[in-house]
């Protein structure tokens, strides 16, 4: 097998996927790379000085992300900058990915700005636990937003196990504790295991009137998976409250 003829073919095949289109201060290069929807991957050059040059991706990766309804929460804000260093690329203008060197250097330099580029379009399909800790962020970040006013906290059951909460809302007035389980993949397992949680901090001899009284409510995200027949009922049977995300003026009903 001629591996170096192949190599040949398919660098000539790569060069012939490229388009030039000259937009008078910038040039615009058309890749044959797509990105998540299927979009050429493009690129632009502009002289910066006699010995410089810049490519850029003129804001739309970043732009992309958002108008697929991907929120930049710092958790997501984090791992694009992690990216951006290991390319060594430059965010500018708050959303434009850039990288300035030299002609010469144009090789690395595209080679550089299209691995960030399809990196961060990856952000769209992370890793489970990735999405995860994702989903969880988001709604805090409601939470906040919505100036709710709870925090997280630490619960000991009548077991003796401490149950640690990412947010719970205080008694207030008429109003109990509410203690918030965030779950991007609902499960009757998990329902289960909050089935345990919710009737051991019940049970505990600390603030027993406080914790007897307790709500406990899980929030799950429906778009990744919905609550089963199964989960429904032990939920039902342990005064478990289940919300979809999706259903925000029921969130809104629990606000202090």
């Amino acid at each position: 097998m001629n591996t170096v003829k192949l190599l040949d073919n398919y660098f000539e095949w790569l060069k012939k996927g490229y388009t030039i289109n000259h937009l008078g201060k910038c040039d615009e290069i058309v890749t044959p790379f797509v990105d998540d929807i299927n979009d050429n991957i493009t690129i632009y050059v502009e002289e910066v000085s006699d010995k410089q040059i810049m490519l850029t991706d003129d804001g739309y990766t970043i732009a992309n992300l958002e108008f697929m309804g991907i929120k930049l929460t710092p958790t997501r804000r984090r791992l694009i900058d992690s990216v951006c260093q290991q390319f060594h690329i430059k965010i500018i203008e708050d959303e434009t990915l850039s990288i300035v060197g030299t002609p010469k250097e144009f090789p690395i330099m595209k080679y550089q700005l299209t691995s960030a580029i399809l990196r961060i379009n990856d952000i769209s399909f992370t890793q489970k636990e990735n999405v995860k800790s994702f989903f969880a962020e988001d709604v805090l970040n409601y939470f906040d937003t919505n100036n709710f006013g709870g925090l997280p906290t630490t619960v000991r059951g009548q077991s003796g196990v401490e149950y640690k909460f990412l947010y719970a809302l205080p008694k207030r007035k008429d109003k109990p504790l509410i203690l918030f389980n965030i779950q991007n993949n609902i499960s009757a397992n998990e329902i289960m295991l909050d089935a345990f949680k919710h009737n051991d901090i019940k049970k505990s001899a600390n603030l027993p009137n406080m914790y007897a009284q307790s709500r406990y409510v899980v929030i799950f995200n429906e778009k990744q998976k919905n609550i089963s027949e199964k989960a429904a009922k032990i939920a039902q049977a342990y005064d478990i409250d289940v919300i979809s995300w999706e259903n925000k003026a029921a969130l809104a009903e629990l606000k202090n």
